[in-house]
């Protein structure tokens, strides 16, 4: 399982920052003088938009696919159900403290692998 987190926080770093350096080399001074709060919002809109994302392939897929609507019904659904569920209770969190990146990580990653996992098994996305 931390494996599974390692490997996602790692990849969705990678992205998050290969897109910013990729523009010019001032947003790596901008990303810095972020504070933690103000990246955890960042990451959070990553997020959102991933899982509305990995939703879309899923469903076009499952469409595609019906011999996996009932695992798409039974397991992967309410699996985005709850990371929407857990993003919603940290987005409301921080309106009343600060968030980390850790928070966010640690909060997601169950959510965001599981839902990787189940779409890599019935074949939406590739490993």
């Amino acid at each position: 399982m931390e494996k599974k987190v390692v490997k996602y926080f790692t990849m969705l770093l990678v992205v998050a920052f290969g897109l910013m350096l990729s523009s010019c080399a001032s947003l790596q001074d901008q990303w810095n003088s972020k504070t933690p709060d103000e990246k955890a919002r960042i990451i959070i809109g990553g997020m959102q938009a991933d899982l509305k994302s990995k939703l879309e392939i899923g469903r076009s897929y499952v469409e595609k696919n019906p011999q996996y609507i009932e695992l798409w019904n039974t397991k992967i659904l309410p699996t985005f159900k709850l990371a929407n569920e857990t993003l919603n209770m940290l987005i409301q969190l921080g309106k009343n403290q600060p968030l980390t990146e850790m928070k966010i990580y640690e909060s997601m990653s169950p959510y965001l692998n599981q839902i990787v996992d189940y779409l890599v098994q019935i074949g939406a996305l590739k490993k």
